[in-house]
């Protein structure tokens, strides 16, 4: 009888721990950013994803350690662009992670061209920064992308 009782608590334990290793959470949240996951409406019912903006970033040097940050941010699927977003930048030294990190940088929307995003920023040195580009409303997405900052303005 032991011994039955100790083999069913064995299978109970590998079939509790495997179960563990092959499921996948519902929700994360991002205790970096302060921010909780609420449910109500306009929310993805539980076990959906809601779906990714697409993000084309572009980040280029404009001289004077000064990066200029544009994206462009479309629907999925659609394509269509996403007007009065909440659209936020970072940067970061990828030689000192953490180190010289900015943000977020606030994106405004550019007149006259829907869905396009743009900011100005100044680095702390010369290197290479990753520039991430954050959409938070309507639907979250996010996107990296490298650029160089060097002494003299690239043309």
């Amino acid at each position: 009888m032991i011994l039955g009782i100790c083999l069913g608590m064995t299978v109970a334990l590998m079939i509790g721990a495997l179960g563990f290793l092959l499921t996948r959470p519902t929700a994360v949240a991002d205790v970096s950013a302060g921010q909780a996951e609420k449910k109500g409406a306009g929310q993805p019912a539980a076990g959906q994803e809601q779906p990714a903006a697409s993000i084309d970033v572009t980040a280029q040097h404009i001289g004077d350690l000064q990066v200029r940050i544009e994206a462009k941010v479309t629907a999925p699927g659609s394509y269509d662009p996403i007007t009065k977003g909440q659209v936020f930048a970072y940067t970061d030294m990828v030689a000192m992670p953490l180190s010289h990190k900015k943000g977020p940088i606030v994106m405004a929307e550019v007149a006259g061209r829907p869905g396009t995003y743009q900011a100005v920023t100044q680095v702390p040195m010369i290197g290479e920064y990753n520039v991430t580009v954050e959409v938070r409303q309507p639907m979250a997405s996010r996107a990296d992308k490298r650029v160089d900052v060097q002494g003299v303005t690239k043309s």
